[in-house]
């Protein structure tokens, strides 16, 4: 029911503004490494302030959302935009699904909240040394033309050169057998597990770094 979702909302936006910080929890559909989501808007201010709560909850990577590509224009206005338009500092959170999770993911998420509660004096404590800073992406999602069982070839955050084969699909019902390659050169961000798939499912995401 579209109106019970704007009600909604709108119930959420009013709940979180004004907030000392906000970080919203997602999980993807596939495997992830732990991705903070910088919202990338709001003033100059607000933005600092979004890296500075990222930084001190220490993600394994960033994705900065690009408005200018037709794929993510549609967030700017999702909760996280608005509310950093709106003055309110936030976050968003990536895992992988929930059945993919690891303990050990589970656990770095914990330490990154109470790193940035820490970071915000709302709670005591020393907060973890950081050896370096996550790298900055944007995200280049890949999709598939066909339908077919994807195999995947390749482990989260490993270095991808362009053309490189990331995975294969099998089509059915022919059984014909495709190397999946990516479009560009970057650090694989997600990547599906073997599973079949629909014509124009995301098989995997490619993060590249700012220019």
């Amino acid at each position: 029911n579209a109106d019970f979702s704007r009600r909604l909302a709108d119930k959420i936006f009013n709940f979180c503004q004004g907030a000392d910080a906000v970080i919203d929890l997602h999980t993807f559909q596939d495997n992830s490494p732990i991705v903070a989501i910088f919202v990338n808007s709001g003033s100059k201010a607000i933005k600092k302030r979004c890296l500075k709560l990222i930084n001190a909850f220490d993600p394994q990577a960033i994705w900065k959302i690009n408005f200018k590509s037709r794929e993510e224009a549609k967030f700017s206005g999702a909760l996280g935009s608005v509310l950093a338009v709106r003055g309110t500092a936030n976050f968003a959170v990536e895992m992988p699904e929930v059945f993919l999770i690891s303990d050990e993911q589970l656990d770095r998420v914990k330490n990154g909240i109470l790193d940035v509660l820490k970071f915000l004096d709302m709670i005591k404590g020393k907060r973890a040394i950081k050896k370096h800073s996550a790298p900055i992406f944007q995200r280049i999602k890949v999709r598939t033309d066909e339908a077919g069982l994807f195999i995947p070839a390749k482990d989260i955050l490993k270095k991808i050169k362009k053309n490189e084969v990331v995975g294969k699909l099998v089509s059915l019902p022919e059984f014909r057998i495709k190397n999946v390659v990516s479009p560009c050169s970057g650090t694989l961000l997600i990547i599906k597990q073997r599973d079949l798939v629909a014509t124009s499912d995301v098989l995997f995401s490619i993060g590249r770094p700012e220019l």
